[in-house]
Formats: C-alpha cells, structure tokens, sequence
C-alpha cells in the first residue's frame, strides 16, 4: 500500500513494519514539516482566557541559553486536558527567526504570550493587593499617626505580570504600600 502524506515533511518515527497486523486507528509513522516549526505552549485555565489568537510571544530553548526568537498565537484551543488537577490548553505559537538553529523535536521551550501593554503606569507589588468582600485594597502608612495601624485604600487595578499591578484609580505616584 502506497501512504500518501497531505504535506512535504519528514519521517520522525516508524511504528510498523512490513507484515504487521493493523488497523484503521494504528498508528503507523509520525510526519513533521519541519520547515514550519512551531512551539506548543502549556497554558493553564486560569490564564487561558487572557490568551487570543495573534497575540505576539516571546520563546527560548534551554539548549540555546540567551537567546530569544519571535512568535505569536496561531490558535487558542477550545478543549483542555486534565494535567495534576489541573485543566490545561495546548497553544500553538508560531517561531519565527530560528532557521539556523539545529531544533529537534520535542525541546524544551519557555513562551511567553504578551497578553496585553501598558506604558507610563503606576504599580505596585502584586503581593501588597487585598481581595476583601470582593473589592481590592491596599494598605499605606497612617499619615495622621505613623505608628498606628495601616489604612486601607481602596484601588481599581489594571494589567498585571504576577509581580506587579497596574493601579488604575486609587493611589498617586510617590504613594508608600505596606506588604
């Protein structure tokens, strides 16, 4: 039987030989086009609403330190698998200026999805904001009595890395934040 592949690419694995038994779900080879290279990234449901497909990312390889290569979001999936507990997306991101690497499939790649940007803002750690009764807080220094308790200040935030939050309403630049 001749196999006829539905693009140009390159035989990374055989898992038949002639004379075995098969049937219409075996798998017989693995095919890649590996003039097209793409990084699949591991998206976890907490995130993967802030995901969209065209977004720009950043990529690099443990096996080539200090450099980083361009790509963005091909699709954002609409079905997860379950990984430790916890629901997981396979997002596809294009990798562009790697050519003259020597990739091989499967490498370890760390992707970061810019999900949005924000210039000439204010921040603070993202560890100093206080969820109470569904509002965001931060505590400052008591201004009327420095060594009396904190005040609360309300805030409304914006973007965040993990590490800082935008303040959006709330606090002025040059404001102390107790952590």
């Amino acid at each position: 039987t001749q196999l006829v592949a539905p693009f140009d690419g390159t035989i990374l694995q055989t898992n038949a030989e002639a004379g075995d038994q098969i049937t219409a779900s075996s798998p017989i080879l693995t095919i890649a086009n590996l003039n097209n290279l793409q990084v699949v990234a591991s998206v976890d449901e907490t995130t993967i609403r802030q995901v969209e497909s065209g977004q720009p990312a950043s990529i690099t390889f443990d096996a080539f330190p200090g450099q980083t290569f361009r790509g963005q979001v091909l699709s954002v999936p609409l079905q997860g698998a379950l990984q430790g507990g916890v629901m997981v997306y396979e997002v596809p991101i294009s990798l562009e200026g790697a050519e003259k690497l020597s990739l091989l499939v499967g490498m370890t790649a760390n992707a970061e999805i810019q999900t949005g940007q924000a210039t000439d803002v204010l921040l603070v750690p993202t560890i100093a904001l206080q969820n109470i009764g569904g509002l965001t807080q931060v505590l400052v220094p008591n201004t009327a009595d420095p060594t009396g308790a904190s005040v609360s200040v309300p805030v409304e935030t914006g973007l965040s890395n993990g590490t800082y939050t935008e303040i959006i309403k709330g606090l002025n630049p040059g404001d102390q934040v107790v952590i």
